[in-house]
């Protein structure tokens, strides 16, 4: 393919190395989102949905609020979606989700 062949000139190097290269990253992504996806299936409906709203951008309050459930159950879900996605901090898991669609 003419794109590998550009590409491999462009980088100096040989085809054969950027297409190994190329696949290894593909192989790693695919991976890498198969496990977030099992992680994801592995949390309890209340832990998806308290995942989803923080990675809306949403409050501990304003998710007990919108799901009718108190804060320290917010927390607790939370905590157990950190421990899943072994993350510490709310960004971490943010960063983690931020290719997924959750609008409303």
């Amino acid at each position: 393919m003419a794109v590998f062949s550009t590409r491999s000139s462009d980088e100096g190097r040989p085809e054969h190395d950027l297409i190994s290269d190329i696949l290894v990253a593909g192989l790693t992504q695919y991976t890498a989102n198969e496990s977030l996806w099992n992680t994801w299936e592995s949390l309890s409906q209340r832990e998806k949905d308290v995942t989803a709203l923080v990675s809306l951008g949403y409050t501990n309050r304003e998710i007990g609020a919108r799901l009718h459930i108190s804060r320290k159950t917010v927390k607790d879900r939370l905590e157990t979606a950190f421990r899943r996605f072994k993350v510490n901090k709310r960004n971490g898991l943010c960063f983690l989700m931020s290719h997924w669609d959750f609008s409303e």
